[in-house]
């Protein structure tokens, strides 16, 4: 697929992101004809490929990917033209050159399946037991995909109300006390209507606070008495902190 399909708004986005999830880790296939008793294809091993261009509008055309369920299921690799190939392509316009390259492609074909099979061994570091290996997401594309999401936006008023003034030290509490204290000091007239559009239903803080645990700075903690939220300060790692997430 390509990005002539563009999907604008949350909810349509996430029906996207589904659809992802089912291609990438779902090996059946259910098959229904009109009129006919619908059938089980046996396993199949199927994949999805979108190219698209890299401004906004374009990368619409791929889901949220700082979803938890979703992150460990895309591959978002950045291309670019070759200045210095080391295979000359065909001029289009000479057919014999390019049914030659065609016919040394379709000869190679088989020696390079056997290499992949019998010789070429995925390096330990990326390995995945449920895909055979782990997912990446070019850093570029990841922070313009993460741009364009409304979490991206309740981070930047996050760090701007809480961290601004006090830069080094983690927030916590629970969600309720995270929104009460937003509203506190968002109360320039552009902050609010923000915050009212991110934070229009009650449910909405704490979806998007799970969205963003894929950012690494934010926690979702618990004691034998509660469960609170940790947002850390930009630069600031879980790891600095020793800190573990509940279950």
């Amino acid at each position: 697929m390509d990005d002539g399909r563009v999907l604008f708004g949350g909810d349509r986005r996430d029906l996207y992101a589904s659809a992802f999830k089912q291609v990438s880790a779902t090996n059946g296939l259910r098959v229904e004809g009109k009129g006919v008793n619908a059938v089980q294809i046996p396993a199949l091993f199927r994949r999805l490929s979108a190219i698209v261009n890299d401004d906004a509008k374009s990368l619409y055309a791929l889901p949220d990917l700082h979803k938890e369920s979703l992150v460990d299921k895309v591959i978002v690799l950045k291309a670019r033209r070759c200045e210095t190939p080391l295979v000359q392509l065909p001029d289009r316009d000479d057919e014999d050159a390019s049914k030659r390259f065609r016919e040394t492609i379709s000869q190679e074909l088989s020696s390079y399946i056997f290499w992949l099979i019998n010789e070429f061994e995925v390096p330990q570091e990326l390995r995945d037991r449920r895909y055979g290996v782990k997912a990446y997401q070019h850093p570029e594309l990841a922070e313009k995909l993460f741009r364009m999401t409304d979490e991206s936006g309740l981070l930047e008023i996050i760090d701007r109300l809480l961290f601004t003034p006090n830069p080094g030290n983690p927030w916590k509490g629970t969600a309720q006390e995270l929104e009460n204290r937003l509203r506190e000091l968002g109360f320039a007239p552009h902050i609010k209507q923000k915050l009212d559009k991110l934070l229009a239903k009650e449910w909405m803080l704490t979806q998007h606070l799970g969205k963003l645990k894929a950012t690494g700075r934010v926690m979702h903690l618990r004691t034998n008495s509660k469960r609170y939220w940790v947002i850390l300060p930009p630069g600031v790692t879980q790891q600095n902190l020793g800190l573990e997430e509940a279950a």
